[in-house]
């Protein structure tokens, strides 16, 4: 969130760094596996990186978006109440980007989970096993009670993660009209 506000705002900055981030997004998850495994090994901080660089793009890329998007009638009026560069950001950039933020960050939550899933699988040691293993191994060994009960608890706990979220969203983007705000007000 921070790069896209940092990128969105500084035009010298984007030219810099746009181009690498670019570049970086392009590459296919799977192919970052070795260079994570050199920095954090296999436990859990692999697990927690693995999601990071899986979902960073996604939320990159939508409050850049989002920042950019602004009508610049805002900003010049920021700029007539000599608005300082922090104050615009607190005032006008973050809540004019808040709704998209949170529609990137609940799609890379979802994201998250297939990420975690599978690099859970494919590190778990003894001892070290996730839910994502669970599933896997029972689908392997032909436990279909066992896998049905891996997925029904993964579907609720991410249920239980997107409801809190949009809650967050429905309070901090209640001025923004929308579905999800509605939603999560009560249908207001």
């Amino acid at each position: 969130m921070i790069s896209g506000l940092v990128l969105a705002s500084f035009r010298r900055i984007d030219r810099t760094l746009s181009p690498t981030i670019q570049l970086l997004a392009g590459v296919p998850i799977v192919v970052w596996i070795p260079f994570w495994v050199m920095f954090f090994g296999t436990d859990e901080v692999f697990k927690i990186a693995m999601a990071a660089i899986g979902t960073f793009f996604l939320v990159h890329l939508h409050t850049f978006v989002a920042v950019r998007a602004i009508d610049h009638v805002y900003l010049e009026l920021a700029a007539i109440y000599e608005k300082r560069f922090w104050q615009r950001v607190r005032h006008v950039l973050i809540p004019a980007a808040t709704p998209s933020i949170f529609t990137a960050i609940r799609t890379s939550i979802a994201l998250g989970w297939i990420v975690i899933f599978f690099v859970e699988y494919a590190s778990a040691r003894q001892g070290s096993e996730g839910l994502g293993w669970f599933i896997a191994d029972a689908r392997a060994v032909g436990k279909v009670d066992e896998e049905f009960a891996g997925l029904l608890a993964l579907a609720i706990i991410a249920f239980v993660v997107d409801l809190l979220i949009g809650l967050a969203q429905g309070r901090l983007a209640a001025w923004k009209d929308s579905l999800d705000s509605r939603m999560y007000e009560g249908g207001r």
